[in-house]
């Protein structure tokens, strides 16, 4: 099991507000898509989300659309959500793959 952990990027200038309004994938929580599960634990201020299924995951380290990490998950890998962070997935679902915002993950 690995645990992601990224630093708070707290101050960062937010001169790419213009991403925030892209359009967004299709929301997702951790019961949407039988296939894919996750759970976030948000009893501190750091959440922690456990994937049940292995996903691609696009980790956002501010509460803009960049900077952002890219990496693959397994199940039960852990990743740390901090304040004005958020994770996306792309899914495999129905032998396509799906991009999502794991709408209970959004930590913005």
């Amino acid at each position: 099991m690995k645990v992601y952990d990224f630093p708070s990027m707290e101050g960062y200038e937010d001169d790419n507000a213009d991403y925030l309004s892209e359009e967004k994938g299709e929301d997702i929580t951790s019961n949407s898509i039988n296939t894919f599960t996750y759970s976030v634990d948000k009893s501190n201020s750091i959440w922690i989300v456990t994937f049940n299924n292995a996903a691609k995951i696009r980790h956002h380290t501010s509460k803009l659309f960049v900077p952002f990490s890219i990496y693959n998950v397994r199940p039960n890998d852990k990743a740390n959500v901090r304040p004005n962070q958020w994770l996306e997935a792309y899914i495999f679902h129905n032998n396509r793959w799906i991009w999502s915002l794991l709408g209970d993950a959004d930590h913005r």
